[in-house]
């Protein structure tokens, strides 16, 4: 399938939008922190830990911004009905935030390292910028949508 002009100008949109500089700048940073843990390391963390899930969602935060603006800008364009479909993908950004920070928070507790103080800053930046771009976020689908089953256990079957 050829793209269309419409979805080539969405994605360019996208990519030069501040909020995925932020978020790629965020996958960095985690990244080159958690590639410094893993040679020092002769084990991986246990599944669920702190890292588990900063590993995990490191790489989430940035493709699911820039799913939600790429969307947005096509249906600021001519497809309004995928609106909820980029709100949905801002929330999980969100939701992908949240849960990091709280990850990062625990690592925090553990550490004395200031990059991970920086890593939390550049997060609760980009929360912010993401709540400010995508207000309604919140509202398009519940947390229980992402990772969840009926029996309460977040992310039961999926990773953290």
């Amino acid at each position: 399938m050829v793209p269309s002009d419409a979805d080539t100008a969405a994605e360019t949109t996208a990519r030069r939008h501040p909020l995925a500089f932020l978020a790629g700048h965020y996958t960095v940073q985690a990244g080159a922190f958690l590639g410094s843990l893993e040679r020092s390391r002769l084990e991986p963390s246990p599944r669920g830990s702190a890292l588990d899930v900063v590993s995990w969602y490191h790489t989430l935060i940035p493709l699911q911004t820039h799913r939600a603006l790429t969307i947005a800008y096509q249906a600021k364009l001519d497809a309004p009905e995928l609106l909820a479909e980029s709100l949905a993908s801002a929330n999980v950004v969100l939701l992908a935030i949240d849960r990091s920070l709280s990850a990062w928070q625990t690592i925090a507790a553990d550490s004395q390292a200031p990059r991970v103080d920086a890593l939390i800053e550049i997060l609760e930046a980009l929360r912010t910028a993401v709540e400010l771009r995508f207000h309604d976020a919140g509202d398009a689908i519940s947390g229980r949508a992402i990772g969840s089953d009926d029996s309460g256990d977040e992310c039961a079957g999926e990773r953290p």
